[in-house]
């Protein structure tokens, strides 16, 4: 069963393109389209106004080159996403010459005076450029798919928490940061007293009650306390104003895993290497508002608590 190519022909020299074609159609390949170009400018306007299966190059011609011509190839191919093999058929070629444009990306190379693997070479070109595609598509899906559950995951974990907890996919989504009370304070065990100092300051200072600032230190030192067991320490930010406490608590760990976060959502006491474990939920019950942000660089969880408890999710009408 004949396989109807488009090849598009850089090369200057009419018998040698026939005697390239004439390799073809002794192969498994019908000529769909074949058009032959011999300057840089006549290339670049048939990569942008059609699509081919195939480039076959001479190496040297006098007012273009068969390297030239693959740099073009592969400036068109990463704008577009195309994948079309390169394949050098040249009268001569040095060895130095062959491996240099291997090396650059050309898929094969052949002399004029052999082109017996032409066709088969060209079916193997052709054959992987559709394999390359299909593992991208594949690969594309399954992107698709993980961001659909990651935002599936971010919706029903902000329902059930009744707002309280936003898992975020870029710094975008953490909240806008309240003016700064103190400078950073790098955790430790030893730090934690520190920590807990600064709160109760701001707390007073936003004239928050002492019960929700003892909520906010519950919240506050179970994130630290896991940022120094799992993330290796890390850093702490309070910031206050406007009646609002805010924690800032980073660190460069192995990231907490998010498929785990809807049983430490909604499981008491549940608990598992590598996440907030069971003060997961003691955070999500301490705090008004938690912010989620976490991957292989690192984990930032910031946490919010007003003076006055905030109105109940579903009255407040807030949209998911």
């Amino acid at each position: 069963m004949n396989y109807p190519l488009r090849v598009l022909l850089v090369e200057d020299d009419e018998n040698d393109a026939a005697l390239t074609l004439r390799a073809l159609t002794r192969g498994d390949f019908d000529i769909a389209e074949c058009i032959r170009v011999e300057t840089e400018a006549d290339l670049r306007t048939q990569l942008e106004q059609n699509t081919w299966d195939v480039i076959l190059s001479d190496c040297r011609m006098p007012r273009f080159s068969g390297p030239e011509a693959l740099t073009l190839l592969q400036d068109h191919m990463q704008q577009t996403g195309q994948d079309v093999p390169f394949i050098v058929v040249s009268g001569t070629i040095g060895e130095e010459s062959a491996v240099a444009l291997m090396k650059a990306g050309a898929a094969d190379y052949l002399l004029k005076g052999n082109l017996n693997r032409l066709a088969p070479a060209v079916a193997r070109e052709i054959r992987e450029a559709e394999q390359r595609r299909q593992r991208r598509r594949a690969e594309e899906a399954l992107r698709e798919g993980e961001a659909f559950k990651r935002m599936f995951m971010r919706d029903v974990l902000r329902s059930v928490t009744q707002g309280r907890l936003r898992l975020c996919d870029t710094d975008a989504d953490l909240p806008p940061a309240l003016p700064a009370t103190d400078i950073p304070i790098d955790l430790s065990p030893a730090a934690l007293s520190q920590l807990r100092t600064v709160i109760r300051t701001e707390s007073a200072a936003q004239q928050m009650p002492v019960e929700r600032c003892q909520d906010l230190l519950t919240a506050s030192g179970e994130i630290a306390m896991n940022a120094v067991v799992h993330g290796g320490g890390g850093r702490a930010h309070v910031h206050g104003g406007n009646g609002t406490v805010q924690v800032w608590v980073e660190d460069e760990g192995v990231g907490i895993d998010v498929q785990r976060l809807p049983r430490a959502t909604l499981e008491r006491g549940y608990s598992s290497a590598g996440t907030l474990g069971h003060g997961f939920f003691l955070v999500l019950s301490s705090a008004d508002r938690m912010w989620l942000l976490t991957g292989k660089a690192g984990t930032t969880v910031v946490v919010e608590q007003d003076a006055i408890p905030p109105e109940p999710f579903w009255l407040a009408g807030a949209a998911l």
